[in-house]
C-alpha cells in the first residue's frame, strides 16, 4: 500500500514537472517575438543575426534541459536531433557571431549573400526557434519518464535475440557482394566524371535503375541495417570488433564513392547502439567524442573537396585547407546551408510556388510502392529541394540545396504547419519511449529505435517523403522476416 502511494506521488510529481516545462516552452515564444520586433527595424543586419544566434543558444539550452530531465542520459535520439538541428539551422549564425563577416569570404552561399530580402531572412531565424519550442511541447506531452527498474531478460527476448543474429548474418551474406560491386561502380564513375555527373546525371540514374545494377543498388541498402543488427547482437562479446571492422570497410567504400550523408546517418545509429548496449556515454567522455568528431569532419571535408576533383585526390591539400579555415568554422558554414532552404521556402511560397496541400504525403506513399504502381507520378514534384532550389541559385541544379521538415511542412500545410511540427514532436516523444522501459533487453526494439532515430535526425536537412519507404523496407520487412524465422525455427550455421 505504501509502495502504491509512493508510485502515485512520484507520477504526480513527474506530471507537474511536465506541465511546468510545457508552460515554459510556450511562454518563451513571447520574448522571442518581442526581441524580433525590437531588432528588425532598429539594428543592422549583422547585429540582428547575432541577436538571433544568442536567442538560439538560450532556446537550445532550455531544450537540452528538457531532454535531459526526461531522458536522463547525454546521448539519445532527441539530444542528437537537437544538436543536428542547431548546427543545420544556425551554423552560419554561430560563425558570424564568433568570427565576423570576414569568415564568409569565398563562400558562394551565406546568410550575407542577400539572395533573400534581409527582413525575411531575419524573420525566418526567429520562426525556426518558435517552431522548435512548439515541437518541444509535442515531445513533452508524449515522452515518459525513464523507468528506474532495469528489466530482466525474458525467454521470449532471448529467442528474439538469437533469431535477430541469424537473420542479420543471412541478410549480410546475401547483400555484401552486390554492395561492394555497387560502390566500386560508383567510385569508378565519380573518378571519371565527378560526383554530380557520376551519381546524379540522367545517364547515371538510368544505369543504376536498370538491369543487374538495379539489383546491386537495392541490395546495398540492406547492408548497413544488417551491420546494425550484428553490432547489437555481438555487443556483449569481443566479436563485436570484427563487426566494427566490417562496418568501417563498408563506410570506406561509401566515402570513396563521394557520399557523406549515408555515413553521417549511420554514425547516428552506431552511436545510439553503443550508448545503449556497450557503454553509457557520460559527460566525462565529451573530450573523446570531440576528438572523434574532428576525425569525422576531416574525412567529410576531404571527401567534399576531392569528389569533384575528377581523376585525382587532394587529401593533404584538403586537410591543410580545412585547418587553415578552421575545422568547426568550415563545417558550421556548410551545415548552416540548410537554413537557406527553409528561408527560401518561407519567402517564395505561396508567392512564386503554390502550397502543395499535402501532396508530399501522397508522394511518400507512392514512393513506397513499385514504380509501375505510381501511374506516372513525378516524385520530383513533391521534393522541396527539387522545386525550390532553382529559385535561390542555379549552382545546385543537379544536387539541389537539400530540404528540411520545417520547409516541407510549410509548403504542404501553410500556417497549419505549426500543427504538423507539434505532431512531429509527439512522434519524437513516442519514439524516445521505445528503449527506455521494458524493451532494453530486446535487440529488435533497439534496432528499430536506432534505425528510426538515424532517419528522423536527418529530417532536419532532407525531405520526409522517403520515411515510409525506408521504414517498410528496413524495419517492417526485417521485423517480419525475423518473426517468420523465429516461428518456423529455421536455423543457420552462424550464431
Amino acid at each position: 500500500m505504501l509502495l502504491g502511494k509512493s508510485q502515485i506521488m512520484k507520477s504526480d510529481f513527474i506530471q507537474r514537472n511536465k506541465i511546468i516545462y510545457i508552460i515554459l516552452s510556450l511562454f518563451l515564444i513571447i520574448p522571442l517575438l518581442i526581441v524580433y520586433y525590437l531588432v528588425k527595424e532598429k539594428v543592422d543586419l549583422v547585429t540582428g543575426y547575432n541577436v538571433n544566434c544568442i536567442a538560439a543558444f538560450v532556446i537550445y539550452i532550455f531544450l537540452f534541459l528538457c531532454c535531459f530531465k526526461f531522458e536522463r542520459q547525454l546521448i539519445c535520439f532527441y539530444s542528437l536531433f537537437l544538436i543536428i538541428s542547431m548546427a543545420f539551422f544556425f551554423g552560419q549564425h554561430i560563425v558570424l557571431l564568433l568570427h565576423g563577416e570576414d569568415a564568409f569570404d569565398g563562400y558562394w552561399r551565406s546568410i550575407l549573400d542577400h539572395r533573400i530580402p534581409d527582413g525575411n531572412r531575419l524573420l525566418s531565424g526567429f520562426i525556426i526557434l518558435v517552431l522548435m519550442l512548439i515541437l518541444n511541447v509535442g515531445y513533452l506531452l508524449s515522452v515518459k519518464k525513464k523507468s528506474a527498474i532495469v528489466p530482466v531478460k525474458s525467454s521470449r527476448d532471448l529467442l528474439t535475440n538469437v533469431t535477430v543474429k541469424r537473420v542479420a548474418w543471412m541478410i549480410f551474406l546475401i547483400v555484401i557482394i552486390p554492395t561492394m560491386l555497387k560502390y566500386i561502380h560508383d567510385i569508378q564513375s565519380v573518378g571519371a566524371v565527378g560526383y554530380a555527373e557520376g551519381i546524379y546525371s540522367e545517364q547515371a540514374i538510368e544505369k543504376s535503375t536498370s538491369g543487374l545494377m538495379k539489383i546491386f543498388y537495392f541490395c546495398s541498402y540492406f547492408c548497413l541495417p544488417s551491420l546494425y543488427l550484428l553490432y547489437i547482437s555481438y555487443s556483449p562479446s569481443k566479436k563485436r570488433f570484427f563487426i566494427v571492422a566490417l562496418y568501417f570497410m563498408v563506410v570506406l567504400l561509401i566515402l570513396l564513392s563521394g557520399s557523406r550523408f549515408v555515413v553521417f546517418e549511420s554514425l547516428i545509429a552506431i552511436l545510439i547502439i553503443y550508448n545503449l548496449k556497450i557503454n553509457r556515454i557520460r559527460f566525462k567522455h565529451c573530450l573523446l567524442m570531440a576528438s572523434a568528431l574532428i576525425v569525422v569532419l576531416i574525412a567529410f571535408e576531404v571527401i567534399k573537396n576531392t569528389r569533384e576533383s575528377i581523376g585525382r585526390i587532394n587529401v593533404l591539400e584538403s586537410i591543410k585547407k580545412l585547418f587553415s579555415d578552421g575545422i568547426f568554422r568550415s563545417s558550421l558554414i556548410e551545415t548552416g546551408l540548410t537554413f537557406h532552404l527553409v528561408d527560401n521556402v518561407f519567402y517564395h511560397c505561396p508567392k512564386d510556388v503554390s502550397f502543395s496541400y499535402g501532396k508530399s504525403i501522397l508522394g511518400a506513399i507512392l514512393m513506397a510502392v513499385p514504380s509501375f504502381l505510381r501511374f506516372g507520378f513525378d516524385l520530383d514534384s513533391v521534393s522541396t529541394s527539387k522545386v525550390f532550389s532553382h529559385l535561390y541559385t542555379t549552382d545546385v541544379e543537379k544536387l539541389g540545396m537539400g530540404s528540411s521538415f520545417i520547409a516541407e511542412f510549410y509548403w504542404n500545410f501553410g500556417l497549419f504547419f505549426i500543427v504538423a511540427v507539434f505532431i512531429f514532436g509527439v512522434f519524437i516523444g513516442k519514439l524516445s519511449n521505445i528503449c527506455r522501459f521494458r524493451r532494453y533487453k530486446n535487440n529488435l526494439s533497439i534496432y528499430i529505435y536506432a534505425y528510426l532515430s538515424s532517419l528522423m535526425c536527418f529530417c532536419v536537412r532532407t525531405d520526409t517523403v522517403s520515411l515510409i519507404r525506408y521504414s517498410l523496407l528496413y524495419i517492417v520487412f526485417i521485423v517480419l522476416l525475423i518473426q517468420i524465422v523465429k516461428n518456423k525455427k529455421c536455423y543457420f550455421v552462424f550464431c
